[in-house]
Parts: C-alpha cells; sequence; structure tokens
C-alpha cells in the first residue's frame, strides 16, 4: 500500500512540474492560477485514499468475525462488516461519477492544460481500477473462508431427526406468538401516541395560519385605504396641473407681450450705467494723472475704491533718488487735489504731507476695517499699502535712502490698480525653522532698528494705550514716528484680537482681547500664543515686547514659549543650522510697574525651558522616543540637577508587583519602566509626589485602535513629559520640601504576550482587576505610581497628571485641563493656578459613591473599564486611579486629565508644566512663583483680586 502511495505521488509531481514519464506528455509549468478542476482530483484523491483505509478495517473485521466460535449473522462484527462494505461501495461509485465529472470542469482550456487533465483522469482511472480489483479479492476469499467453515460445522451436528418433542415444539411456538403480539402492540401504542402529537402541533398550526390570514386581510383592507388615498390625491395633482399649465400659458403670452419693452429698459439701464462709469473714471483719475506725473514727483499717490469694501484707500511709493525739492512749485495742486489745507512749508514736506494724508482719509475709516495689505515686488519690501490711510510709514530723506534698492514701480492708470495691490507676505515665513529660535528674556533687549532686528509689539490695548513713546521708541525710531505710534494704536480694534503694521514688515503692533470671562485667564495667554505665532516678523534677530501688569508676567512667558517648539525633522530646516535669536522684554503697566530683576528673568527663561522640553519629548515619535529614550532623558535632567534616578523596569517590575505598567508594556520592543527624581532638602516640612502616565505609544492593545484614532498617539505621555519638564524648573528655582516625580514608561503595543480581554492583573495596591479594555491602559500605570508614591515614599501630596480620556475633551474642552481632588481647597487652587499661569483648569465631578460601581467586575476587585460610557467617563478613569490609594486616604490627592490641551492641532503644546509651577509656587524660593501660586505669599493678588482684574474685562 505504501508503495502505491509513493506511486501516486510520483505522478503528481511529474505532472505538476512537467515532467512526465512519456516524453511526449510533459508540459510547463505556467505561472497563471491552477485550473477549476484541480479541487475535483483533490478531492478524488481524498476519496481513494478514504478507501484504502476502509478496506483495511473491512479486512480487519473479516479476521475478527472468522476467529468468533460460532457464526452468527446478528452479532457486531457481521454488522460493522455489512455497513463499511456499503461505504467501500458508495464511495467507489462517487469517485467513478467524480472522475467522470471532472472533464466538464475544463471549460475553455489550453492545450497543454487538456492534456495535463487527460493524463490526470487517466491515472485516477487506473487507481480506482486497482483498487476496485483488489476489494473484489477481498470480498471473494472472505466468501470462500466462510464456505470453508460452514462445511466444517456440518459434522458437530446432525439435523436428520427431531431435537424435541412435538408438543413442547408447539408450547414454545405459543409463547413466541404471544410474546411477538405484545411487542406489536406496545410499538402501535407509541405510533399513536406520535400520531396524537403530530396531530395537536398540526391543530395548533392551523390555528397560527388563521390569525396570519387575518392580519392579512387587515393589511389588505389598509392598502387598499391607501390605494384609495393616492387615486385622490393623483386626481387633484392632475386638476392642480391643469390649472397650472392654463396660467403657465396665460404668463407665456403675457411675457411675450413685454419682452420688448423689457429688452429696450434694460438696454436703457445699461447705457446709464456705463455712462456713470465712465464720467467716474475720468473726473477720479485723469486730473490726478495731471497733477501728479511721474517725471515731476517722487511721491504718486492716487485714490481708490478697496474691492473687499466702501471704502477710500492710498497708494504711496518711492522713487530712487527723489528728493523734497521735487514738490517745490506745484504745493497749492497738490494741497487743492488732495483736498487738504496745507501751508507752503507743509506741502513741500513729504512727512508733513503724508502724515495729512493720513488724517484726512484716516477719518472716513469704519471701526473694524484693518490693514490687511503690505505691498512687495520681486521678494523685497518697497512700499505700503494702506486701506483708508490706516497708517503707514512717513518717509523722509533717510527713510528715503534705506529704500533706494527697490525697484521703481509705477501706480499710474487706472488700469495698475491691481499692480499695486500685492500679496502680503505674512508671518508664514516666520517659524520655517522655530527649532533654531533661542529665547532670551530681558529686562531691556537694548535699542535697535525695526529693519535690523523686527519687532512686535503685543498687549492689551489698554494696557498698551499706557506705555509712554519714550518706553517703546528705542525700538520703533527712526523709521517709525510718535504721530504712526499713536495712530496705530487709535486704530486697534480686538475683536477679540488685532493687529496692525508699523513699518513694511518689520515692526508689528498687535492687541489681545479687552474682555476675558471668569474662567478665562486674564493673561489672555492662549491668544497670545497665536498673536505670537502669526504676527512676529522674521529675521535671525527679532524682538518682542509683552505689555501687562507684573501679574500676568509669568503666564505671557510662558505662552511665548509655545509659540516655538523645538522638534523638527524637515529635510529642508535641517540644512539650516543658523540660530535665530529672540528676544523678549516686558514693559509692567499698573501696580509695581518696575523693570523686571535678575532672579524673575531667571524664573521665566527656567518655566520657558520646561515647557519647550515638554513639548519636544511629545512632538517626538515612538521610534525616536520609547522608553529607553525617555529613561535617557530622565537621566539628563537628573544630571543638570545632580540627581541620581530610581529606575525599576522589565521583569523587576513583575517581580516587585507592579502588575499595572508591566501588564501593559510587556509586549513591547523596549520594555516598561518605573522611574523616580527625587529631591529631599534639609528642612521639608512634607512630601509632594508627581507622577506622570509616560505611554510613548499606545496602539490600544488588542482592542486596537483604528487609523483615525492611532495617529497622534506618540503624545500620550504628554503627562510624564510635563512632570519632567516642570519639575526640571521648580528644581533650578529652589523648592523647600521634598518632591518626587515619578514616571511610569510603557508602550501599549500588540504582540504574543500583550494582555488580552478578560485577563486579571494583581496592581501594586494588593487590589486585582479584570481587563475588559486593554486601551484604558493609562490609569493601570498610574495606579501602580500613585501607590508606590503613598506607600514608599510616604507622601502627603501625591498629584497624577496624565493624557487619561478622550472624554476630557468633551467634559472642559481643548484649552482646559480637568481636575478631580479629594480635598475642595485644592479644587479651588487648581483652577486659580490655572488662571495664573495661563494653563486653564476646570473641576470635574467628585462622587465615587455614584459613579465607581461602573467597574463591578464578577470575578475580580474592579474592572478596568466603565460599563455605560455616558455616565461621567472622565470622572470615573479619575476614581480609578484614586481607589487603589483608598477613597479613605487621609492626604491629599489631584488628578489632572490634559488630553486634549496638550496639543494644538498637530504640535505640542507643553500643557501642564506652568500650571505645576504655579499650584506649588508657594513651597518655591522664588518671587515669581510665590507671587503667582494660589497658596502663596501673602503678596500675591488673592482670588478676590483676581476676580475683580477678570469683571475688568467680563465679557458680556
Amino acid at each position: 500500500m505504501s508503495k502505491e502511495l509513493d506511486e501516486l505521488a510520483d505522478d503528481r509531481m511529474a505532472l505538476v512540474s512537467g515532467i512526465s514519464l512519456d516524453p511526449e506528455a510533459a508540459i510547463g509549468v505556467t505561472k497563471r492560477l491552477p485550473p477549476k478542476w484541480v479541487d475535483g482530483v483533490d478531492e478524488i484523491q481524498y476519496d481513494i485514499t478514504r478507501i484504502r483505509q476502509k478496506m483495511k478495517e473491512l479486512a480487519s473485521l473479516h479476521d475478527k468475525h472468522m476467529n468468533r466460535p460460532t457464526l452468527d449473522d446478528s452479532s457486531e462484527e457481521e454488522h460493522a462488516i455489512e455497513i463499511t462494505t456499503q461505504e467501500i461501495t458508495q464511495m467507489f461509485h462517487r469517485c467513478q461519477r467524480s472522475v467522470t465529472g471532472i472533464q466538464a470542469r475544463c471549460g475553455h482550456c489550453t492545450e497543454q492544460e487538456d492534456r495535463l487533465l487527460r493524463n490526470v483522469v487517466s491515472s485516477l482511472a487506473q487507481s480506482l481500477q486497482d483498487l476496485s480489483t483488489s476489494f473484489r479479492h477481498t470480498q471473494s476469499g472472505y466468501l470462500k473462508r466462510m464456505k470453508n467453515r460452514e462445511e466444517r460445522s456440518k459434522h458437530f451436528f446432525d439435523t436428520s431427526g427431531p431435537l424435541m418433542e412435538e408438543d413442547e415444539d408447539i408450547a414454545l411456538y405459543d409463547r413466541g406468538f404471544t410474546d411477538d403480539q405484545l411487542v406489536l402492540v406496545e410499538q402501535n401504542t407509541v405510533m399513536v401516541e406520535e400520531r396524537e402529537r403530530e396531530i395537536r402541533q398540526i391543530v395548533q398550526s392551523i390555528s397560527d395560519l388563521n390569525e396570519i390570514f387575518r392580519d392579512l386581510a387587515g393589511m389588505v383592507v389598509e392598502q387598499g385605504t391607501v390605494l384609495d388615498r393616492i387615486d385622490f390625491n393623483v386626481e387633484q395633482a392632475c386638476v392642480k396641473t391643469d390649472d397650472g399649465l392654463k396660467q403657465l400659458q396665460k404668463a407665456e403670452q403675457y411675457q411675450k407681450k413685454n419682452r420688448k419693452m423689457l429688452v429696450i429698459l434694460i438696454l436703457f439701464v445699461i447705457i446709464v450705467i456705463l455712462i456713470l462709469v465712465l464720467f467716474g473714471v475720468k473726473f477720479s483719475y485723469h486730473s490726478l494723472s495731471l497733477l501728479l506725473r511721474e517725471e515731476a514727483w517722487g511721491l504718486q499717490w492716487k485714490r481708490g475704491g478697496n474691492l473687499e469694501r466702501k471704502s477710500t484707500a492710498i497708494f504711496i511709493t518711492w522713487k530712487r533718488g527723489c528728493g523734497c525739492e521735487d514738490f517745490e512749485g506745484d504745493e497749492r495742486r497738490v494741497a487743492r487735489a488732495s483736498g487738504l489745507d496745507l501751508d507752503a512749508a507743509d506741502q513741500s514736506d513729504p512727512k508733513a504731507l503724508t502724515t495729512a494724508l493720513t488724517r484726512r482719509f484716516g477719518q472716513r475709516r469704519s471701526s473694524r476695517e484693518r490693514l490687511t495689505n503690505r505691498h512687495r515686488e520681486g521678494g523685497e519690501s518697497w512700499g505700503t499699502v494702506a486701506a483708508d490711510v490706516r497708517f503707514y510709514p512717513s518717509f523722509g530723506a533717510a527713510e528715503r535712502e534705506d529704500i533706494t534698492h527697490s525697484r521703481e514701480k509705477r501706480v499710474t492708470g487706472l488700469g495698475e490698480r491691481h499692480a499695486a495691490r500685492s500679496k502680503y507676505r505674512g508671518p508664514s515665513s516666520f517659524g520655517a525653522k522655530m527649532a533654531n529660535v533661542v529665547l532670551e528674556f530681558k529686562a531691556s533687549a537694548g535699542d535697535s532698528e525695526p529693519q535690523n532686528r523686527p519687532v512686535l509689539v503685543v498687549g492689551q490695548l489698554s494696557n498698551l494705550q499706557q506705555v509712554t513713546w519714550a518706553q517703546v521708541k528705542g525700538k520703533l525710531q527712526p523709521v517709525i514716528s510718535k504721530e504712526t505710534w499713536q495712530l496705530a494704536l487709535s486704530t486697534l480694534n480686538p475683536n477679540p484680537t488685532d493687529s496692525c503694521p508699523l513699518y513694511l514688515n518689520h515692526a508689528i503692533v498687535a492687541a489681545l482681547p479687552s474682555r476675558v470671562s471668569r474662567h478665562n485667564s486674564p493673561s489672555s495667554a492662549n491668544f497670545l500664543t497665536r498673536l505670537v505665532r502669526t504676527c512676529l516678523p522674521g529675521g535671525t534677530s527679532r524682538c518682542i515686547l509683552v505689555v501687562c501688569e507684573r501679574s500676568e508676567v509669568f503666564a505671557s512667558a510662558c505662552a511665548v514659549s509655545r509659540a516655538f517648539p523645538l522638534f523638527s525633522r524637515r529635510s529642508v530646516s535641517s540644512r539650516r543650522s543658523d540660530k535665530k535669536t529672540l528676544a523678549v522684554e516686558f514693559i509692567t503697566v499698573g501696580q509695581d510697574n518696575g523693570p523686571l530683576d535678575l532672579t524673575t528673568l531667571e524664573c521665566l527663561s527656567n518655566a520657558a525651558d520646561g515647557v519647550r522640553l515638554a513639548a519636544r519629548i511629545v512632538d517626538t515619535p515612538c521610534n525616536e522616543m520609547n522608553t529607553d529614550h525617555f529613561l535617557d532623558e530622565i537621566k539628563a535632567v537628573g544630571n543638570e540637577l545632580g540627581i541620581t534616578p530610581t529606575i525599576i523596569r522589565g521583569e523587576e517590575l513583575k517581580q516587585k508587583g507592579f502588575g499595572g505598567i508591566y501588564g501593559v508594556g510587556k509586549a513591547a520592543e523596549h520594555p516598561p519602566a518605573l522611574a523616580v527624581l527625587s529631591h529631599t532638602p534639609e528642612g521639608a516640612t512634607q512630601t509632594i509626589a508627581w507622577v506622570g502616565k509616560g505611554i510613548v505609544y499606545d496602539t490600544g492593545g488588542l482592542s486596537i485602535k483604528g487609523k483615525t484614532t492611532m495617529p497622534g498617539m506618540k503624545r500620550d505621555c504628554g503627562g510624564a513629559a510635563a512632570i519632567l519638564g516642570a519639575f526640571k524648573a521648580t528644581i533650578k528655582q529652589g523648592f523647600k520640601d521634598t518632591l518626587h516625580a515619578i514616571f511610569c514608561l510603557a508602550e501599549n503595543a500588540v504582540g504574543p504576550t500583550a494582555t488580552r480581554p478578560d485577563d486579571i492583573h494583581t496592581l501594586y495596591s494588593g487590589k486585582t482587576v479584570e481587563i475588559n479594555n486593554t486601551d484604558a491602559e493609562g490609569r493601570l500605570v498610574l495606579s501602580d505610581g500613585v501607590v508606590y508614591a503613598s506607600k514608599d515614599l510616604s507622601a502627603d501630596i501625591i498629584l497624577d497628571m496624565a493624557t487619561l480620556t478622550g472624554a476630557q475633551g468633551i467634559s472642559t474642552g481643548k484649552y482646559h485641563a480637568a481636575v478631580m481632588t479629594n480635598n475642595e481647597q485644592w479644587e479651588a487652587a487648581c483652577v486659580r493656578a490655572g488662571r495664573s499661569s495661563g494653563d486653564l483648569a476646570h473641576p470635574l465631578v467628585y462622587c465615587p459613591e455614584l459613579h465607581f460601581s461602573e467597574f463591578t467586575s464578577a470575578v475580580a476587585d474592579m474592572k478596568n473599564s466603565v460599563a455605560d460610557r455616558e455616565n461621567a467617563q472622565s470622572s470615573c478613569a479619575g476614581l480609578f486611579i484614586g481607589s487603589h490609594l483608598g477613597f479613605d486616604w487621609p492626604g491629599i490627592w489631584v488628578h489632572v486629565d490634559i488630553a486634549s490641551p496638550v496639543h494644538a492641532g498637530e504640535r505640542a503644546t507643553g500643557f501642564g508644566v506652568a500650571l505645576l509651577l504655579a499650584l506649588f509656587g508657594q513651597a518655591s524660593e522664588d518671587p515669581m512663583l510665590n507671587r503667582v501660586s494660589p497658596l502663596g505669599t501673602t503678596d500675591s493678588p488673592s482670588g478676590d483680586q483676581m476676580e475683580r482684574d477678570c469683571k475688568r474685562r467680563r465679557l458680556v
């Protein structure tokens, strides 16, 4: 048998490879798909294999039956022989039909496929023939053995005489007959009962059919009613259509009668409009072009309509080499043409003329119109287009020398209006490589000219109006005059913000919102970041003047730093390694409006570095910021501060009972870790622990995220990044209490060892958690972290920060972090710290007795995800973390969810650093942090004072 199988396998390989025993039958293997009949061949070969197995079983049954002491047709062996014989016979018939029908599957076959099919059919038929012959021989041998045994058995029994008496035989027969009748009666009784059950089922079915037909009858009646309504509506539609057709015919007749009059009227109106347009153009432009000829005037201007609104615009350019003497002799004509009342001296002075023109036409602008265009030609600034003469630079002799490199541009004639309105090169060029920007906070950035060091002056309009010309002229002179500065301020109308260029694209003044609500920061930090990104001019050396009250300096500095992220992998920007310096200077107004001291400037610099560090870590993708790289960042901060971090990672986490961190990160290439940076000064009165969620990438685990929700999950380490940046800045400024920064690092990856739903983990608290959602991993690692802070570090205050839930953005929005705490005073302190730092925060519901039941598990202490996703998801997620500390824990626990504020668009914001610095500023040695802390020293602004400041700018 094994030989036959080997031969069959050789034949099959020969057919597939194109090597046949017959050279004429050899075929080549093609690259196309196998023919359709290949599946049929496999089925036949499978049946042939089963026939061989059944034949072996049949032979075994034959031997077993022959070894019995007596031959009984009712034995189990005999019954099995009959069944096996029938199965073999049926399989022979099925194989024969399959071999016959396989040729019909060929369809449109190639010559090679047809030849291969014939060879396969021939091989299969031969195999079936051999098996059939073997089966017949087996059956014949079995029958011969049975016959020989029966002949041998005749010698032991003599049946020639009766074995029993006749009377005994009759009695035995009667008893057998009676037994048969009883069995028959019993069988009939069973059959009658079955028939009765079937009849009852039929009756029930008939009853059901009756109900169905009744329902159908009701539906037919309803359908008839609907059809009647449809017929009625169709009839009404026909009537209405007929009426409409009649009205249309009447209208057509009426239109034909009046068409001629309408055409005549339209032509008349068009002619009148053309006459008015031509007359207006001739009156407006022709006289001015005669008065202000290019050959005689260096100053060329004209009045024209703005394409966007009904207003007046003035376009001013200077030709190379023009002097004030070019105006001599035509002063009266200039004054008369411009509608100004000037004396001869003013008419010959370009600066006086431009100032007068500004005042003359600037009165016509509405309160909301803004200057939006600055003229450029050939990539170089050469003039200004001032919508409504909002304001523009007043040129003198020195200014004309600065722009002698510009190309000559004629702005004469109506056809060149659009040429004068060139596209505004906004601040898009700014920030092409923000990673190279170096921030320098200075008490005074020194005097400079805008063309050498572009400048942005920004602040609330009320604060800008308190600034004296002496405080800003060092950054604006000589190209910008005091009158221009004052005119610019008078044109600003923030709603919510506004900006205005002072000198080409080198100097801009911008206004923050004048009114804010009670849940916004008085500093308008979010708007300040936007204005810096959009309005700051380009250049390698730039300056920002921030005008604000002293209590808003810290929030404003952090807001400026958010506009300059460090991470970039753009190939173009990587070739530009030149550093760009940005000097940030504060002009304080109101109370305590003196210059900033060196300690304050150092605090602002460290805070900005912390914000940018956190943003860089969050922006870095996982292939460059896995758990190993994050540990390197922690070690680098530790080395800078003189602190050696404590690190527990890999299998050591499992051995020490950190089931949350280990379970989340065990499937990743880089093992999970728990890292701790500790600051333990002498004389500390309390211990504070910051716990950060550091999921360097979150695929969702086996509860995997989709293709639209997974991108951006590199930002899931935002909590740990913020704590690292805040810890660095806090320790640099000096911290009086013991401070521990705990980083729970892992990558929620998919792999052979990944956590499965239904797995049960034992966390560091000793509580068991049934996993019903592997995408709810952050609460698992944070639970281990906060328990470590309580159990091993004996912390009095524990704050955990994490990008924990997508529902946070629904609860508190994109700009406010969600705060939960077991202490009412700290809840209010978090809100006030958010307003004073610019990292806004708002409280969540804290009600464990109502919400924690969402985590009920039948087999563990709790599940890790809520049962009802519409029941305060963000609050429930925070309660999960707090439950491992215990709801009766005597210390202060604060949970901060920053899932949405951690990024703006596709860029990280470094959110959380400023919030932590302000919230714990009472323990800092820095006066600035004491001032912004809601729990700080007595000279810090109280909550009532902040409320009063906010009311001055309350939204209506």
